[in-house]
């Protein structure tokens, strides 16, 4: 799978591009999902566009349609996004140390316009070290979907054609499409097995214990404990240390 991830900078992007087609056709369908919302309650065709060719963030952007539709103020809107996409800053620590040092500050901006789960999760599993046109290829095709996907779900032609049941089911894609990439690795690996199974566990005990407690805090609790107590009972030493 990571053949190709040193390769040069064409064939490495194309690399990235091709690994990104199953996030192209899940951010497809879920960004339709997002589109067509905002068509059906009164949203200008260019203003879910413009949201995804600048923000690719499902949970954040179904917020803030949420909050605009409910007459919420700026104010609310910033922290309900902020709130909910405080999990990107351990998805980005994780790619920051897989970067060689070589990729600058403008470059890593650039690389952070990809910050996603899925993104993250197709990268992260490379065993080499990630390079910027690499990661540039899974965030243009993934950008693509998403995009693409808002823009035909926005669409008023699509919106007569599509029924409200089949619209919210696309929403399940996402969801299917990530279990996809986590599920392989898991099979793989006991300690990201008992990562996995220990976030998941943890997610629920809060929702169901914390009800107050918001979507992106529980999620960043719930990863950044579970990473913890993986990494003292699997630590992973390396060559000079075990030598």
């Amino acid at each position: 799978m990571d053949a190709d991830l040193q390769s040069p900078r064409p064939l490495a992007f194309r690399k990235g591009l091709v690994d990104a087609l199953p996030i192209f056709f899940g951010y497809l369908a879920v960004g339709f999902a997002f589109g067509f919302k905002c068509s059906q309650n009164g949203h200008p065709f260019w203003s879910p566009a413009l949201m995804s060719m600048t923000h690719i963030s499902g949970t954040g952007q179904f917020a803030v349609a949420d909050q605009l539709d409910k007459g919420g103020t700026y104010f609310a809107v910033v922290l309900a996004v902020l709130a909910l996409n405080l999990r990107y800053v351990l998805m980005a620590l994780a790619v920051a140390q897989r970067l060689p040092a070589s990729v600058g500050f403008l470059r890593r901006l650039a690389v952070a316009m990809g910050d996603t789960d899925e993104i993250v999760g197709v990268a992260v599993k490379q065993t080499k070290p990630l390079t910027f046109s690499y990661y540039m290829g899974l965030t243009a095709c993934s950008w693509t979907g998403w995009v693409g996907g808002t823009l035909l779900g926005a669409w008023d032609v699509t919106r007569d054609l599509m029924s409200v049941p089949l619209q919210k089911s696309l929403g399940l894609a996402l969801y299917a499409m990530f279990l996809a990439i986590i599920v392989p690795e898991t099979r793989r690996s006991r300690p990201v097995l008992f990562c996995v199974v220990l976030a998941a566990a943890l997610s629920v005990g809060m929702r169901l214990g914390l009800s107050g407690l918001s979507a992106g805090w529980v999620t960043l609790i719930a990863g950044v404990g579970s990473a913890v107590v993986a990494a003292l009972l699997f630590p992973k030493r390396t060559e000079a240390a075990h030598a």
